[in-house]
């Protein structure tokens, strides 16, 4: 039997459809109607639906040769046509355009397809500017009448799930992980990618898009997906809203740096987030230490010991205060974690309860820049640590 490669092997598919029929039917090759099935077989994917079409009924309407290989070839055909007539349409994928890093507006919203995204990401563009007003994206769409700015309360869903890996990869470690994965990905090169420190950026459509609520839990799970095959990935990433910036490369240096670049598309199955949620929790921690028993503080009777309760009181929730006045807008994450120690220590000389302290410091510093699930968090892990450090010391409080 003919290699199928023997098929595949001339200039054009539309060269090869007529060349496969006339071969047959002059005995140029010796095939056989079994060998030009498997020919015409391999054409039918490669070929328009409109060029197959015409070589196969060139090939039916000739008087000198009838293939049973070329009817059944036809059959094919029409029933490919017919599966792709009937089929679903293919999924779009939900993308805002910003241009570059300085502000927040969305310049932009497309629905791609994944060829026509992929193609976006692999191939990078000659950028003669700054790279922070290069051409960025951000797989999200808007919530309805949401304003077009780049703020994590606007965004409604994400479609792709995007990995920054900048910390000691090796790319060809990366590329070959990757593609075992067997995921429907696209790969590139980073702006600041060299032959010796290898940054690139992984990204993997989804099967449907995440609601934005679930994002932070769904990109936790993506961090310990990722640490299970060697790779870290920038916590910078994890909100919604975050803009990733298109391939681009520097203009005065693009020969050079045009041969460093790598894109590369990955076939497969799309990643499903919820097989990340099944899949991949990140561990759970160790439960904090007990908290030791309350001890009772001072007076001889319930009217004094009311009236310092009350003190107590007044003073923790000054502390709570004090601890929230602290937090600028680049480290709320850290004001909570030590907001969350402060609680707790609070709460075991029984000023006042865990719950009052985690309700007034989320009333304080959830923003749309910083949600209500990463301060919780934060405050938590915190709270974990006052825990074991024990009793807010009043002994100073007159």
């Amino acid at each position: 039997m003919i290699p199928i490669e023997w098929w595949t092997s001339t200039e054009t598919a539309d060269a090869l459809g007529c060349y496969v029929w006339q071969a047959v039917r002059e005995g140029e090759t010796g095939a056989t109607a079994e060998d030009a099935l498997q020919g015409v077989r391999a054409i039918c994917a490669a070929l328009p639906s409109a060029t197959r079409s015409r070589v196969v009924l060139e090939a039916l309407e000739d008087d000198v040769w009838r293939s049973e290989a070329l009817v059944l070839a036809a059959r094919l055909c029409g029933e490919r046509d017919e599966a792709r007539a009937s089929a679903p349409p293919e999924r779009r994928y939900s993308v805002a355009l910003v241009s570059g890093a300085i502000g927040s507006a969305i310049r932009e919203t497309l629905a791609p397809t994944w060829g026509e995204l992929a193609g976006m990401l692999t191939e990078p563009v000659r950028w003669s500017g700054e790279k922070v007003h290069a051409p960025a994206w951000l797989p999200v769409s808007l919530r309805e009448g949401a304003p077009r700015v780049r703020k994590d309360v606007n965004v409604a869903t994400v479609s792709c799930m995007v990995l920054d890996i900048d910390k000691g990869a090796v790319l060809a470690d990366v590329v070959g992980k990757v593609k075992g994965h067997g995921y429907r990905a696209a790969l590139h090169t980073t702006w600041s990618h060299t032959t010796d420190h290898h940054k690139a950026r992984v990204v993997f459509p989804f099967a449907e898009d995440c609601p934005a609520e679930r994002w932070a839990e769904v990109w936790r799970c993506a961090d310990q997906w990722a640490k299970t095959w060697g790779t870290t990935i920038d916590p910078v990433c994890k909100n919604p809203s975050r803009l990733y910036f298109l391939p681009a490369l520097p203009a005065d240096e693009w020969r050079e740096r045009r041969s460093w670049f790598r894109g590369e598309v990955f076939s497969g199955e799309p990643m499903h987030w919820r097989w990340l949620l099944a899949h991949h929790q990140p561990p759970v921690r160790d439960a904090p230490p007990a908290a030791p028993p309350v001890r009772a503080w001072g007076g001889a009777n319930g009217r004094d010991l009311d009236r310092k309760t009350k003190r107590r009181r007044g003073y923790a929730l000054g502390v709570i205060r004090a601890r929230c006045a602290e937090m600028g807008k680049g480290n709320r994450n850290d004001g909570c974690f030590k907001a969350g120690i402060a609680i707790a220590r609070l709460a075991i000389a029984g000023a006042l309860t865990e719950d009052e302290g985690v309700a007034a410091i989320l009333a304080a510093t959830v923003a749309p820049d910083f949600g209500q699930s990463e301060a919780v968090t934060a405050i938590n892990n915190g709270m974990a640590i006052g825990r074991a450090e024990g009793a807010w010391d009043f002994s100073t409080l007159s």
